[in-house]
């Protein structure tokens, strides 16, 4: 089974797409529930919605989608597999006759060492700022991913919120002048139907009073041919992580297979 603590005030959020790719790949081995805690009915309707708007799979997987509450977690179930530290902290508790899998991500106003791993977890990480056991990377179901043809010059425009003369500003000082006609803005709740169809370069703009721990957007921006722009201020975090390893390694670093750790710790009979 696969947990999520759903977050209504972002609900368009990078774990949630983590944890459908991974709930799809796993239904290839072994029968998988993917359970969302504190999602209403009309919102898991929704993010069904944009699955299906996103992603080519087997639409009869949607049934195995489910809500959850505190006496979901009375049943028995041997594994769990939890990608965001919000979610551990919030309900490992009631894992308590299971094994956990916790991938240690961020979480929204938790930092990474906060919520501390019970007996019955494994812990998985990769980066510096993130203590864990075994050092796995979270990846990217590509064989899921839709074939898209760019419609468009657009630019998208995600990071750190600023008032649009800040933006002009923090652009014109980069030589990058926009034409606000041809601008998409990253909305937290809102999703953009076929996303990556409809811009061809990113301007990521990191925030220098916090980091990026658990970035995605930036390797979905590379698997789309997208060209990218980091306007940073330095701080080594996941965005720019990431970026060297794309650079570096490519994209099939970042493809999530049988041999990633925590699949196979699922699979695991044991």
């Amino acid at each position: 089974m696969i947990l999520y603590h759903f977050l209504k005030h972002k609900k368009i959020n990078g774990t949630l797409f983590y944890c459908f790719e991974y709930f799809v790949f796993l239904n290839k081995f072994k029968d998988t529930e993917f359970w969302l805690y504190d999602i209403s009915p009309k919102d898991l309707e929704y993010i069904k919605s944009i699955f299906i708007n996103k992603y080519n799979f087997d639409n009869t997987l949607l049934s195995k989608i489910k809500i959850c509450n505190i006496r979901d977690f009375k049943q028995n179930f041997d594994k769990v597999i939890i990608l965001d530290n919000r979610t551990y902290k919030n309900l490992n508790i009631f894992c308590k006759n299971a094994q956990i899998l916790w991938q240690k991500t961020d979480g929204i106003g938790i930092s990474c060492n906060n919520a501390e791993p019970s007996t019955n977890t494994t812990t998985f990480g990769a980066y510096y700022y993130q203590n864990y056991e075994i050092s796995q990377h979270l990846q990217f179901n590509w064989e899921i991913y839709k074939n898209i043809n760019t419609k468009s010059n657009n630019i998208f425009i995600t990071g750190v919120s600023l008032l649009k003369k800040e933006l002009i500003q923090i652009l014109k000082d980069k030589q990058i002048i926009l034409d606000y006609n041809n601008v998409l803005f990253k909305d937290p709740v809102i999703h953009h139907n076929n996303l990556f169809e409809h811009f061809n370069t990113i301007i990521y703009i990191k925030n220098p009073n916090m980091m990026d721990t658990n970035h995605r957007l930036l390797v979905e921006c590379w698997y789309y041919h997208k060209n990218i722009i980091i306007i940073d201020d330095e701080k080594q975090d996941s965005v720019n992580i990431r970026y060297n390893e794309l650079q570096e390694k490519g994209i099939d670093y970042f493809n999530l297979t049988k041999e990633n750790k925590l699949i196979k710790a699922y699979l695991d009979n044991k």
